[in-house]
């Protein structure tokens, strides 16, 4: 090896001409490299944080930071459904690809780390009741979720103001990437309050946490300050959960993954909707949730209640289910949800929703990246303008009248970094 090195400096070392060849080029090189490194000269960091869910820049001081993260769901879907459709529903057969969610978020905090801040963009965000382009009219990408800043207030306190996911239903407020079924059901979406604009004042202690909320009400994400905007007035809200056992960061994602201790929460929220005048109803809503983890196995239950005013109707639903890992990286999981809307409708003659799922995960990194598989079965005739719309989460199509028995099977690959 000596003797080949020496072969390609035949003169087998750093001669006097060579020494000042180096000298001369250095006044060259050293300049670059040091701009190369301006950015982190005052010892500011960047690279990768699994745990923060992206790449991230980060000030020597941590007063200012960004995390940077990407959610990518890909999915294809089978559906069949029974009976002779009329033209306009298509075949009974239906399957294709979809590209779900394109994200990009970029979270962190500014001036000092008691100042926090997150913006969260779609792409491309395909037929969900999470945003609504209108009252009850689900919205295709692009869209802008979350953007928001907040301000810890010291002694568990929290103000937050901006735009946000509504606090009320616990199913939404886990991320999109986290969840355990390929989605989340079609009865938590109906009774899901969506993005709103407003402030939030939290409290969160070892065992409890309190939030409320004065907002612009439901569905009212990306609105501009304007007379008689769709929606509501205003909106009232409040969520309090108990923690009864293990830590919070185990109700970050919905799984509960071997080798975690026991966890227990349970929570409830309200939220009551002033309506436009005029004319205007104004409506009440209530939840109640829980979730336990017991190292490998959890399980999950939420009841749901809608009251508009002065119409004497009162939807309700509730789901059901859970999940248990029979490997490290293999999750069996099963949910039932129902819901009746109460004959809100009168253009609707099966107002009942029921259906149930089971399916199957393969995690290679958890939640960064897994590859989900499930099948659906729909109990009703899926014919009501809302179950339409809101069952678009889960790839569920309008039924012919009288007709019941739908079923989908589902595969999706979601990729988080």
């Amino acid at each position: 090896a000596l003797a080949d090195r020496r072969s390609r400096w035949p003169h087998g070392g750093l001669t006097a001409a060579r020494a000042g060849l180096v000298r001369a080029i250095a006044p060259v090189v050293l300049p670059s490299a040091r701009a190369r490194t301006a950015l982190l000269s005052d010892g500011a960091t960047a690279g990768y944080d699994a745990d923060a869910g992206g790449f991230f820049l980060r000030s020597a001081d941590g007063g200012t930071s960004a995390n940077l993260s990407v959610l990518q769901q890909a999915r294809w879907t089978f559906n069949s459904r029974s009976g002779t459709l009329p033209a306009f529903l298509g075949s009974n057969e239906t399957h294709g690809f979809q590209n779900k969610r394109t994200r990009l978020t970029v979270a962190g905090n500014v001036v000092d780390p008691s100042w926090s801040y997150k913006i969260a963009y779609y792409f491309d965000y395909t037929g969900d009741p999470e945003f609504y382009t209108a009252p009850f009219v689900p919205a295709n990408g692009p869209v802008l979720a979350d953007a928001w800043i907040a301000k810890d207030l010291g002694n568990g306190l929290t103000l937050t103001a901006g735009q946000f996911q509504s606090t009320h239903n616990a199913s939404l407020e886990v991320d999109a990437g986290n969840l355990q079924f390929i989605d989340r059901s079609t009865v938590a979406y109906f009774f899901n309050l969506g993005y709103t604009q407003g402030i939030k004042l939290s409290w969160a202690s070892d065992a409890l946490r309190v939030q409320a909320l004065y907002d612009n009400g439901p569905y009212t994400q990306n609105r501009d300050f304007a007379p008689g905007a769709p929606g509501y007035e205003y909106g009232l809200g409040a969520r309090v959960d108990l923690k009864l056992a293990g830590d919070w960061r185990q109700f970050g994602d919905q799984q509960s993954w071997r080798g975690e201790g026991f966890a227990m929460r349970v929570g409830g929220a309200v939220e009551w909707d002033k309506g436009n005048s005029p004319g205007g109803a104004n409506a009440f809503m209530a939840t109640v949730d829980s979730a336990i983890d017991f190292g490998g196995a959890n399980l999950f239950a939420a009841g749901y209640l809608f009251a508009p005013q002065g119409d004497g109707q009162v939807p309700l639903g509730f789901e059901l289910g859970g999940g248990v890992f029979v490997s490290d990286d293999i999750e069996l999981v099963a949910r039932y949800e129902y819901g009746d809307l109460d004959g809100q409708a009168t253009s609707i003659t099966d107002n009942a929703f029921s259906a149930v799922t089971a399916g199957a995960n393969w995690y290679f990194a958890r939640n960064r990246a897994k590859l989900q598989g499930a099948f659906g079965y729909a109990f009703d005739p899926i014919i009501s303008g809302q179950w339409t719309k809101e069952g678009a989460s889960n790839n569920w199509l309008q039924d012919a009248a009288g007709e019941d028995g739908q079923w989908t099977v589902q595969a999706q690959i979601s990729v988080s970094f």
